[in-house]
């Protein structure tokens, strides 16, 4: 009866996953795989904080020259024209005459002016040195953003690259299982086995479906959560690389470092 029990539950996980596996669709096609490198690149891209940082960096290096306009020399120049004008008269005497003339002024006024700063108590030079810092600031705002995207993608690519590799070692077990069983039928029907023996690999055997069905469900939650960390709406299908093994050399000069020389501070 449990046998029966657990063959059902085994049947229903089965179909969920089946299931579950046939409502992802794959965008990535089937070939070498997605790289770490490539991972990295669409997280980047396709990262919502990143782009707003990269605009605050070009808009900072071009204050750094709105700053220092202060001290160049500016030219202005304005031009007006009247087109409708009326003339005020002038009374004059000449030889004990009077005469009328109209006022006259000029329709058309031009005017140019240029100035030039020498010296504004180093408000110009402090604002300047003010620009270039905001630069700076906003230079290592968008390095560290992107440092942080690099990392969770690089830890979710890990992880679903881990779980695909479980995944395989899951189906080899159950591969080599099956192999084992049948070797065991053989026996029992020659009489060197027992049933007793068959029945503890069946047993094995259907905890080690159990096992593939919870690995295959860790690589497609794997998946999607470094779908997410790289901003796309679908899951990678196959990822290629290989898990990193640290050297220990490296690993210990790099926690001796300083923590001015630590990106990740």
């Amino acid at each position: 009866m449990g046998h029966q029990v657990g063959r059902k539950r085994l049947q229903m996980r089965l179909v969920s996953s089946f299931c579950l596996c046939f409502a992802s669709a794959p965008c990535f096609a089937a070939g070498d795989g997605l790289s770490l490198d490539a991972a990295i690149e669409a997280g980047r891209q396709n990262n919502p904080e990143i782009r707003p940082l990269k605009l605050l960096v070009e808009a900072a290096s071009a204050k750094r020259w709105e700053s220092i306009s202060g001290h160049m020399p500016q030219v202005s120049a304005s031009a007006s024209h009247l087109f409708s004008a009326k003339y005020a008269d002038v009374g004059l005497l000449f030889g004990g005459q009077p005469y009328v003339f109209p006022s006259a002024y000029p329709q058309t006024n031009i005017e140019i002016m240029a100035s030039w700063t020498l010296f504004d108590g180093l408000g110009t030079w402090n604002q300047y040195q003010a620009s270039v810092l905001e630069y700076e600031a906003a230079q290592l705002d968008l390095a560290s953003a992107q440092f942080r995207c690099a990392e969770t993608v690089r830890i979710k690519f890990y992880q679903a690259l881990a779980a695909q590799e479980l995944a395989a070692v899951a189906q080899q077990n159950i591969e080599t299982l099956e192999n084992h069983l049948s070797l065991v039928r053989a026996s029992e029907q020659a009489g060197t086995g027992t049933r007793v023996d068959v029945l503890r690999l069946q047993a094995q055997l259907e905890e080690a479906r159990a096992e593939q069905l919870l690995a295959d469900d860790n690589v497609f939650i794997a998946k999607r959560n470094l779908g997410d960390a790289m901003g796309l709406e679908e899951s990678p299908q196959e990822l290629a690389g290989s898990l990193p093994i640290p050297e220990e050399a490296t690993f210990l000069s790099y926690l001796r470092l300083k923590v001015s020389d630590r990106t990740d501070f």
